[in-house]
């Protein structure tokens, strides 16, 4: 089956392609990208094929929707063009979909991406056919203890959300129920958050005595450093791009940023010369955090990007494990210059490419602060240096 992610990342080819996503339903995609969809059926012995438009203007749920109806009607001998062109438009998967063509232009790819899969898994499954009418609170309540029940309450808080938004959506075309209403009294408290573990700035100099000595590929190490020397995700430098670097800036693209803008990230001469250092162990000449074979395919031709896990299982491998995250060096970085107190919080926030949580303040706050991050990233870097210079001591 095809996934809302595959679909959006189908490349065009020398010639046109389908892919399967089962029982007939295929995605088409010209050698220019342009992505339709294709079912395939049986009737009175004679293979038939149809096409039930483009995508993502026809999503794959109702792709397969239809293709559920028109394998039916061609089974019992019923009319295949009136299984077509059908739209039940009282249904809750025709409301989502109409919410959800007004709301996606909003998100970000990623986190449209992820919100659009979750709803895929655990929602329109249940609900998808129902008439929005005859939905009833305790259906819902259904749906998001069992997603409870997984331990995902941050999942579970997100899809009752979305299905509210659904329904507020459809009232103005006279719907009038809400079985979300009134829901949160039976959720589950959400736990206590509980911080990911990280390297103190006063383990630092045991931990670069550690990677130093870690026998690992050149090119992990090169990207655990990178990611403590920028400040940045995990994801958003593994899947980085040469082609994002400019002089003596790195721009990550806006589709690639949990804040859903544009990201610079000002390139200091250690992290320049880390970026020189990585061409010369890069297989890929796109992407940085590719390289051939993984873990699971050490050998090979097919270029294969470096996990999340990947990263993580070399920090376990030095003996971290339990005791840091990749992701944690963001929290040693923003430890470290807050208690120091030469620059402003705001200033590091805005290199961690945090969200700003006033939302009034986040949507006129176009400031990149990008001269004082130069000089914070300029001063971190200098530390990083001292820490990195005493564990080579240590070692």
């Amino acid at each position: 089956m095809l996934t809302y992610q595959q679909c959006m990342g189908a490349k065009g080819e020398s010639k046109r392609r389908f892919l399967a996503d089962g029982d007939g339903l295929f995605l088409s995609v010209s050698p220019k990208g342009k992505k339709s969809w294709v079912v395939r059926y049986r009737q009175d012995g004679k293979q038939e094929s149809a096409g039930l438009g483009s995508f993502p203007a026809v999503s794959l749920a109702k792709a397969r929707e239809k293709r559920d109806a028109i394998n039916l009607a061609a089974a019992t001998g019923g009319d295949v063009k009136s299984a077509m062109s059908d739209k039940d438009t009282s249904n809750f998967a025709y409301y989502f979909e109409q919410w959800w063509r007004k709301t996606a232009p909003e998100l970000s790819a990623a986190y449209g991406s992820q919100a659009y899969r979750r709803m895929e898994r655990y929602v329109l499954p249940k609900l998808g056919a129902k008439p929005m009418d005859a939905i009833t609170p305790q259906e819902v309540l259904a749906i998001i203890q069992k997603v409870e029940d997984k331990g995902h309450f941050e999942t579970a808080r997100r899809l009752k959300d979305h299905i509210g938004r659904v329904f507020k959506f459809a009232r103005f075309e006279g719907i009038q129920n809400n079985p979300v209403e009134g829901i949160n009294e039976r959720l589950r408290p959400r736990p206590k958050q509980k911080h990911m573990p990280f390297v103190p700035p006063s383990e630092m100099p045991q931990f670069f005595s550690a990677l130093r000595q870690f026998g690992g590929e050149r090119q992990t190490k090169i990207l655990l450093e990178l990611v403590i020397r920028t400040m940045v995700r995990t994801n958003e430098l593994r899947e980085g791009r040469w082609s994002e670097l400019h002089g003596d800036e790195w721009r990550i693209p806006e589709e690639r940023m949990k804040m859903s803008r544009d990201h610079i990230v000002p390139i200091v001469p250690q992290v320049a010369a880390l970026f020189e250092d990585l061409k010369g162990v890069c297989d890929d000449p796109e992407t940085w955090g590719s390289h051939r074979g993984t873990n699971l395919r050490p050998t090979g031709d097919e270029m294969c990007a470096i996990s999340e896990n990947g990263m993580l299982f070399a920090l376990y491998r030095m003996g971290y494990k339990g005791r840091a995250t990749v992701h944690g060096f963001r929290r040693t970085a923003s430890t470290f210059l807050n208690e120091c107190a030469k620059f402003r919080p705001d200033v590091i926030e805005m290199q961690l490419a945090h969200v700003e949580g006033n939302k009034v303040r986040g949507a006129y706050n176009a400031a990149t602060y990008l001269k004082e991050r130069r000089q914070m990233l300029e001063y971190w870097n200098g530390q990083v240096d001292q820490w990195k210079a005493t564990g080579d001591l240590l070692g």
